[in-house]
């Protein structure tokens, strides 16, 4: 298990390997102090695989990949430390018994996790313009869900619509629209073995 440091987005990275064990209820158990821990899960494309960051772990550089660095700076908390699994880091990619047993285990682990986040890369990477309109279009539907129908308090919802649709509306608008959600669903995480399973 990682524990991610508390730190501000470009802080020098520290985290602590944690060894683990799976329980039978939620979360998983700190080896070392016998805590039970909730953790959530990293699902993420590995990328190039040239591990050109680091992150200190244990006191010592970890290697790291770009965007793996790059999603540990955005996850981490400012006020506390977070706890993730992460395969390309709880795993050791170099012992082939545990990679096999590891694997073995992964459809539990995320299940078990309180959540899984899926890191797509930084926002103007995925297609920005996308990312904003699905954004507003899920806060309107979400709003839709808590309309006062009693006292007809509409005024966010129709707020929101009136920017969605002055935002949106334009025929190069529309060309932007698609052209992100080009890049969003070109992404290398939708190319992933465990994704395309689904």
């Amino acid at each position: 298990m990682l524990c991610i440091e508390p730190g501000s987005l470009r802080q020098p990275l520290i985290a602590l390997i944690l060894k683990a064990d799976l329980i039978y209820f939620e979360g998983v158990v700190i080896t070392s102090g016998r805590e039970n821990i909730a953790y959530e899960a990293l699902s993420y494309s590995w990328g190039y695989p040239e591990f050109t960051h680091a992150i200190t772990s244990n006191g010592e550089a970890f290697p790291a990949t770009r965007n793996l660095h790059q999603s540990l700076q955005y996850l981490r908390y400012g006020d506390r430390a977070r706890y993730v699994w992460i395969d390309a880091i709880c795993i050791n990619q170099l012992d082939l018994d545990e990679k096999s047993a590891q694997t073995r285990n992964m459809f539990t682990i995320f299940k078990k996790a309180t959540q899984v986040i899926a890191w797509l890369g930084e926002k103007e990477e995925c297609g920005g313009v996308a990312i904003n309109y699905i954004s507003l279009s899920a806060s309107l539907d979400k709003q839709s869900g808590n309309v006062d129908e009693q006292n007809g308090n509409s005024g966010d919802k129709s707020k929101n619509i009136d920017q969605l649709e002055e935002t949106y509306t334009c025929p190069k608008c529309h060309q932007d629209i698609k052209k992100g959600f080009k890049a969003f669903l070109g992404r290398p995480w939708f190319r992933r073995t465990w994704v395309r399973l689904l």
